[in-house]
């Protein structure tokens, strides 16, 4: 028989995991994904570092170098797990192995989930924050936050004058370049169809195409 002290306690930690997982899912929404990261390292950091402390510095590794699933396991089960237990056991209630394998499992399929849904909702967060004063095709470069800066980058052809014109804004939206651009490469001329702008490009003052080909400002060759 669960006393009123361990209804709330349990109550305390099932809404802390909600928050949690709710963090994970709609952060990348509102702030840059180091950011994100940071946030949730710092809200699921185990009070008792004692067996988690471990698993809150594996979820601090960027996401280009660990599978969306797991990351979602490490940050949300095991650390906010960690965290939801001390809160359960503060209140004088211990759970028992039953209900304990019931949320693992229960995150387990959380966590295949998020992976399964890790492309779609990355691109919905990206489209979502992309600058309203510039297109709406305009490509995040680079698609992950790490040391470089994040831009978006968006290029027109003009048919009538044979141009490129390229406008590049900054992650919040400042526009930071607005001019013709062109490509130094002994190739042939560039149309429309091949301006699919790489989202892989670190080098914010230039336009990387997936073709493989660059673009650069025009005024940075002017006399």
């Amino acid at each position: 028989m669960k006393s009123a002290l361990h209804v709330t306690a349990i109550t305390i930690a099932g809404l802390y995991l909600a928050a949690v997982l709710g963090g994970y899912f709609f952060l990348p929404f509102a702030y840059r994904e180091a950011e994100v990261w940071t946030l949730l390292w710092l809200v699921t950091l185990p009070w008792s570092l004692v067996g988690s402390g471990l698993f809150v510095s594996v979820g601090a590794i960027p996401p280009e170098f660990m599978a969306e699933g797991f990351r979602f396991f490490v940050i949300v089960i095991a650390s906010g797990g960690a965290n939801a237990y001390l809160l359960v056991r503060l209140g004088g209630y211990r759970p028992s192995r039953r209900e304990i394998m019931r949320a693992v499992a229960a995150g387990l399929l959380l966590a295949v989930l998020a992976q399964v849904t890790s492309g779609a909702r990355a691109q919905a967060a990206r489209d979502y924050r992309k600058p309203h004063n510039g297109l709406k095709t305009a490509t995040l470069n680079p698609k992950s936050a790490g040391l470089y800066p994040q831009v978006y980058q968006a290029c027109t052809y003009n048919t009538g004058t044979r141009r490129i014109y390229c406008t590049i804004w900054s992650y919040e939206g400042k526009v930071l370049s607005d001019e013709e651009y062109i490509s130094l490469e002994a190739f042939s001329p560039l149309e429309t169809a091949d301006l699919v702008i790489s989202d892989e490009n670190r080098d914010f003052r230039r336009v990387l195409l997936r073709s493989g080909r660059t673009l650069f400002p025009k005024s940075s060759f002017s006399d």
